[in-house]
């Protein structure tokens, strides 16, 4: 019997944060996997990405992916302005995303068993938490707001 194919967790992550809608209320959809080219960048922004070998591997007879997300918010004012950070909506989404992160898993320490679809892939997710709080880094060279935190998702094929 194959191995069933597990979910993209960066997929999972985006689509869940667009489909929140106190997020959604924040970035007005504005979340993906990388950030676009400056000159088309409107803020506040969402990126989240898988940190690289962050995740324990399982074997075949229990197939399921755990990953570490980085998630970085983003905000500056609006055109000319754009070099001027804004802290306070960048840690508004930052901590926003940790709320629902949390909110989502139940906050109990109790074993998910959600599904979520997106585009036609169903994932179970059985762990969804905060490892890293939001925290505030410093963007020298672009002048932008940018809030960092960490999330471990484990997710199952649906």
């Amino acid at each position: 019997m194959p191995t069933p194919l597990l979910p993209d967790p960066e997929l999972v992550a985006v689509q869940w944060a667009k489909a929140d809608p106190d997020i959604s209320a924040i970035v007005e959809g504005r979340v993906s996997t990388s950030l676009p080219p400056t000159d088309r960048l409107v803020f506040p922004w969402l990126r989240v990405f898988v940190i690289p070998g962050a995740g324990p591997p399982f074997g075949a007879e229990y197939p399921v992916m755990v990953s570490l997300l980085q998630w970085d918010a983003f905000a500056a004012g609006a055109g000319d302005d754009r070099a001027t950070p804004d802290f306070a909506t960048a840690s508004l989404l930052a901590r926003t995303v940790a709320s629902k992160v949390r909110e989502f898993d139940g906050y109990q320490g109790q074993p998910l068993d959600r599904s979520l679809t997106f585009d036609g892939e169903t994932a179970l997710v059985d762990a969804f938490q905060v490892t890293q709080n939001p925290g505030r880094l410093n963007e020298p060279l672009t002048g932008w707001a940018r809030y960092r935190l960490d999330t471990l998702l484990r997710l199952r094929p649906g």
